[in-house]
């Protein structure tokens, strides 16, 4: 039945890839209608290769070179030695006139040797102008190839396609229209702290080796974020399950891989839904409703792990309530697999800008099928800590015994956790910490705090330790709760009004621009939910900091609420190319949008305000 299932589902996600991507507009995007790759040959000659999707074209004449110093002077320097493939001439109505246009493709050709340039590293600005046959023409585009010298000559630093030449991604702006702008390689970028727009651009630049070998990357460093930390009781409760006997460690990795895989096959579903139709659809699926429906699966599983079933309950619900627990996916790999997608529909997947940088440039390129298995190794990477813990619980846990019993209850303990954290953003501000404050004290007790052991060992010694920890913890939730303080974290800390930065909300695209029109000062623009975890974490960690509360009020504030996804939601989201909170923009007192800093995801307060001077330096 398993391997039925298997079989149906590749199927079924084959089908998918193969589908074309869903069009937005009648007319391609830039990116897609021009593709620029450049190769430096053995003879020093520079080839500038576009490719010229059908019906579309573009004008020689349009076609401009600049280099650009990579110092601090940022020193440009018109060149005019290029030589251009020769295009066909026809009547242009836009600009009235006879031009020379290029169909299918363009081709330039610059002898590096013959530049003055002494040697030294420089970005060339590549601009170029095309149209449709249908009637649009596009803004001007810009394209940016860094070259640094070799031995021999030049040579560009990006990654190099299986051809040797290298892709360059597409700017819809020049980058010396901001002054403080840096020009950076790509072989030197930093991709870990990067936003969603230059990992997008980069993986544009890359091969496929490149872009798999980067996503396993970016997904080791997601593995240990908040968004992995309510998989991790699901994980160690499905391994434990009803079973009453230790299990091996090689069965346990078995049970967790193919969690992972069911995992990654949901991120990597969604993931290529929501880039091609332009939506957060992870946003219809973290609704109140459906959180709280797997928040009480979850805590249905946990009482049974707890084997409270038994106490005065009637026995016709008595004998259903077990059925429903013998048939719980524990021990399978069948039921690992399917416990890992709902996992994934359910806990995540965060938008942090790796992911979102991804889901950038599927939405751009409309290549499903290399965005999609991106997508699927970024998840393994993600899945990490998951697969460190399947592989050393068989290690961790005690033996067949009595022993086992207090484990699957503290497995029990930590699915309501689990529940308790998905919840949490849904609940009265006080309810979370008047339940944290339970879950310690019955950890405490099922672990024996308050039970007197004849022997000393340092078992029964660490285990009163960790009860009295959460003894403490508990109580003080109980007095932070009293003096009224709604941190779980920091329970004894009371906030004031002036620990929270005021945003002004909007809910429409047109009254943005109304605000944007008028303004004076540098505009924050931020997405936020209520079932958004790194929204909170931003609210309580980032926003709280007394530095980055200094330079935030220099600024204006607004803030757009997604959290019911309306129709306005998706139409803000979707004008900013975002597929979900959290997600900062910055725009500067003209009201124009700062494409070089973006925000997305949690960034702590040091790196936050980094981003906030270098926008008010600007």
């Amino acid at each position: 039945m398993v391997s039925r299932f298997y079989h149906y589902f590749l199927i079924a996600f084959a089908v998918l890839l193969a589908q074309p991507s869903f069009a937005q507009d009648d007319f391609l995007d830039p990116e897609k209608a021009f593709t620029l790759s450049a190769q430096v040959d053995d003879s020093q000659t520079l080839h500038i290769d576009f490719s010229i999707a059908p019906d579309y074209y573009m004008y020689r004449e349009r076609f401009e070179l600049k280099a650009i110093a990579t110092d601090n002077t940022h020193r440009t320097i018109p060149i005019e030695q290029a030589q251009l493939s020769n295009g066909v001439v026809k009547y242009d109505p836009t600009f009235d006139k006879d031009m020379e246009v290029y169909h299918h493709q363009a081709l330039l050709a610059l002898p590096l040797n013959k530049l003055d340039n002494h040697g030294q590293a420089f970005t060339l600005e590549v601009t170029a102008q095309g149209c449709a046959d249908a009637g649009l023409c596009y803004p001007p585009m810009f394209y940016y190839i860094p070259l640094t010298p070799t031995s021999t000559g030049y040579e560009i630093s990006l990654p190099k396609l299986d051809t040797g030449a290298s892709r360059i991604a597409y700017h819809e702006a020049t980058i010396l229209d901001n002054d403080t702008a840096t020009i950076t390689n790509s072989s030197s970028f930093d991709l870990l702290n990067a936003g969603d727009t230059d990992i997008a651009h980069w993986l544009n630049q890359a091969n496929l080796w490149q872009m798999l070998m980067i996503a396993f990357v970016l997904g080791l460093a997601l593995s240990f974020t908040p968004c992995v930390l309510p998989m991790l009781p699901i994980l160690l409760s499905l391994i434990v399950g009803t079973q009453t006997h230790a299990t091996t460690r090689f069965q346990n990795l078995r049970l967790t891989l193919f969690y992972v895989l069911g995992t990654s096959i949901v991120y990597t579903i969604l993931g290529v839904i929501a880039a091609s139709i332009g939506a957060a659809l992870a946003n219809w699926i973290q609704n109140p409703w459906v959180l709280g429906l797997f928040a009480l699966f979850l805590v249905l599983f946990g009482i049974a792990m707890l084997g409270a079933y038994n106490l005065q309950v009637p026995a016709s619900i008595q004998t259903k309530l077990n059925h429903f627990v013998n048939k719980l996916p524990a021990g399978k790999n069948g039921g690992a697999l399917l416990m890992g997608m709902l996992s994934a529909l359910i806990c995540g997947p965060c938008v942090a800008a790796p992911l979102a940088g991804i889901l950038l440039f599927i939405s751009q390129t409309g290549d499903i099928t290399t965005g999609g298995l991106i997508l699927f190794v970024l998840a393994w990477g993600q899945g990490a800590s998951l697969i460190l813990l399947g592989s050393s619980s068989g290690a961790l846990l005690p033996r067949a015994g009595m022993w086992m019993n207090t484990v699957k209850q503290v497995c029990g303990l930590l699915l309501f956790a689990a529940a308790l954290w998905m919840v949490s953003p849904l609940l009265p501000p006080w309810l979370p910490m008047v339940l944290w404050a339970a879950l310690a004290l019955a950890f405490a007790y099922i672990i024996g705090t308050f039970r007197n052991y004849q022997s000393r060992s340092f078992v029964n010694i660490l285990l009163k330790l960790l009860g009295g920890l959460a003894v403490a913890w508990a109580i003080m939730l109980c007095i932070g709760l009293a003096m009224g303080s709604r941190s779980v974290l920091h329970p004894l800390k009371v906030s004031s009004s002036s620990d929270h930065v005021q945003f002004t909300r909007i809910s429409a695209l047109d009254e943005l621009k109304g605000i944007l029109a008028k303004t004076d000062k540098p505009v924050l623009l931020d997405f936020y939910a209520d079932w958004c975890i790194s929204c909170l974490e931003m609210e309580k960690f980032t926003f709280t900091d007394t530095h980055v509360q200094s330079l935030m009020n220099q600024m204006q504030l607004l803030q757009v609420d997604v959290t019911k996804n309306t129709a306005q939601d998706r139409e803000l989201l979707k004008a900013f190319k975002l597929f979900g909170p959290p997600g900062i923009i910055f725009f500067d007192k003209k009201g124009q949008e700062n494409r070089t800093i973006r925000v997305i995801g949690f960034q702590n307060a040091e790196r936050f305000s980094q981003n906030l001077e270098k926008v008010l330096n600007n």
